[in-house]
């Protein structure tokens, strides 16, 4: 075995660290079967907005076929790590991790496509959360922003893209092995491509007022800040998290679930999160609530039976029996981080020094990067101050008024694209675009960096095939998403006109040959008719008001059949168009 990992000194009596075909190894013993993982540093947040989900596919990708033998195995994608783990015998551990990295080598791509519905249908379990909102409020579209977007990126990403981003992202630089077991089994080969590590990005925050609140999902508060990573702050969330439930859950009845997070993000950032969910009807007492706790707390209300109770939970944990197996996986991801590894007794020391002027400094770090969603309410009086729903500019250019509703209107510029409401604007401009998703119906969608977003249905316009063709050429090609066909039923019409009278469907072509048929007898007895008449006077058999008659049904035939065969002339154009 080659030299211990620097890292892993201060935990070397916990876990062993090594080096085996140039990856990283974090060994610790273990009472049970083989267990271990692999954990890359690429995750969700690395993508861009066009190719989102590529690594969730990869991921699902590496795992086909590893369902031979009696063994329990897994992967996960996050925001930042990508981590496959499995647990059973040594020779079926050693197959797994091989095959992993042999696929992630060479990733069947000829599987892709199906895999892709696999992930679509999996995400038909994933509610949308208020999680998404605050990401996007945060984050825009990009970096973890891209998450509350879904994997829209899947219908633009081809096997290139995924071997491309396999062959950069899943390397031996960019990856730790854990092992929980007696040491690195034999046959174990990993087989990666050679490839740098990649540090977790400083991820670009929009600029929100601070403390700031919108509006958004209803069934609780969400508040979330992003601030320096430690002992005093793990120790502010546990705190915290009692203090919630004490105050909203016990005291006030007003929620059923609250908690507060700590999320280490970076190797010097982590997110806090309180959360309490409420009724309708409770809202806005809960939203108040929960800043309210904060309040106090940064005031040093801070009860001393909570933070002997927080102190007490790190002890247990580090009492815990294969404590250095359980830290493996935490181990692995802090490696990759570049996150110095805290021995746990030096963690319970600093955690027993922390004190309620320490949590209160915490809990002010936390107010003054907050960003809090309230179902409901007007946060304004405690502070908060309200974020612009509406982009703070608008382009200049032709202007396209929404069919039926003149109060709403697109604009089309040289540098972006602007939907103007009587509330604001939202305004897209090309050179910031990360995301144009676009229909076989012609339908387009611009996304923002800053997370707004332009959504234009063609068929509510006028004349605007030509300034959409602008559009087409000015937005980064890299950013184009083609999403397949929707139904007749999802596309928007105008006002009053529904899909119907857009053009008449095949019955319209059987009745206009009708109609010509019967015009072919009608229009010559008409004409000899007419010529008759003339020529005999009053002497003809019929009179001019029969003439006449005869002519007036000879024009409604005429008019009947050219009405229709242009009917059926625009539903081909329409269809051909929009898919209907």
């Amino acid at each position: 075995m080659s030299r211990p990992l620097d890292e892993l000194r201060s935990v070397a009596d916990l876990i062993q660290s090594t080096t085996h075909q140039g990856v990283p190894v974090l060994l610790a013993p273990h009472d049970g079967p083989l267990s271990a993982g692999l954990a890359f540093r690429v995750g969700r947040g690395d993508e861009p907005l066009a190719a989102s989900g590529i690594t969730h596919l990869i991921e699902h990708l590496a795992l086909i076929g590893r369902d031979d033998g009696d063994i329990h195995h897994n992967g996960e994608t996050n925001d930042t790590f990508t981590h496959f783990h499995v647990s059973g015998r040594e020779t079926e551990v050693v197959a797994f991790l091989n095959g992993v990295c042999r696929t992630l080598r060479e990733p069947p791509v000829e599987r892709m496509e199906l895999e892709k519905d696999v992930l679509r249908a999996e995400a038909t379990h994933r509610a949308s959360v208020a999680s998404d909102r605050q990401r996007i409020e945060r984050y825009g579209a990009r970096g973890p922003g891209t998450v509350a977007y879904g994997e829209i990126g899947l219908h633009a990403i081809d096997a290139a893209h995924v071997t491309e981003w396999a062959r950069t992202r899943f390397t031996r630089g960019n990856v730790v092995l854990w092992i929980a077991g007696d040491g690195i089994p034999d046959g174990l080969a990993l087989d990666l491509p050679d490839g740098p590590r990649h540090p977790v990005p400083d991820w670009d925050e929009l600029a929100r007022p601070r403390p700031g609140y919108f509006l958004g999902a209803p069934g609780g508060a969400l508040l979330d800040a992003v601030i320096p990573r430690s002992v005093a702050a793990g120790m502010f969330a546990r705190v915290a998290g009692r203090v919630l439930h004490r105050t909203l859950r016990v005291e006030n009845a007003y929620s059923y679930a609250t908690e507060c997070g700590y999320e280490p993000l970076q190797g010097s950032r982590a997110r806090v999160t309180m959360f309490a969910d409420a009724l309708p009807e409770r809202h806005v007492a809960v939203a108040e609530g929960l800043v309210g706790v904060l309040a106090r707390l940064r005031d040093g209300e801070v009860d001393a039976r909570d933070l002997e109770i927080a102190v007490d939970s790190m002890r247990r944990t580090a009492e815990l029996p294969s404590l250095g197996a359980s830290m493996l996986a935490s181990s692995a991801v802090n490696l990759l981080m570049g996150h110095p590894i805290t021995h746990p007794d030096e963690l319970v020391r600093e955690a027993e020094t922390v004190t309620v002027d320490d949590i209160a400094a915490v809990a002010e770090l936390v107010w003054s990067d907050a960003l809090v969603q309230a179902a409901d309410g007007d946060l304004d009086a405690l502070g908060i101050e309200p974020i612009p729903l509406w982009s703070s500019d608008r382009v200049e250019g032709e202007r396209f008024v929404v069919d039926g509703d003149p109060q709403f209107s697109l604009v089309i510029g040289d540098s972006g694209v602007s939907f103007s409401t009587p509330q604001g604007d939202a305004t897209v401009l090309y050179e910031n675009c990360v995301g144009y998703l676009t229909r076989p119906d012609g339908a387009r969608t611009l996304i923002g960096a800053d997370g707004f977003r332009v959504a234009i249905e063609p068929n509510q316009y006028d004349d605007i095939d030509r300034a959409l063709a602008a559009v087409d050429s000015r937005v980064p090609q890299d950013v184009v998403i083609a999403l397949p066909a929707r139904s007749p039923e999802e596309i928007p019409q105008r006002p009053g006109k529904p899909l119907r009278w857009r053009g008449y469907g095949p019955w319209a072509g059987a009745l206009s040959a009708l109609l010509l048929l019967m015009l072919a007898f009608i229009l010559p007895t008409a004409w000899s008719m007419t010529a008759l008449l003339s020529e005999l006077g009053d002497d003809a058999p019929m009179s001019l008001l029969d003439v006449v008659r005869l002519w007036i049904i000879t024009g409604i035939l005429a008019g009947g059949a050219v009405l229709f065969i242009a009917g059926a002339r625009r539903r081909t154009a329409w269809k051909a168009r929009y898919g209907g």
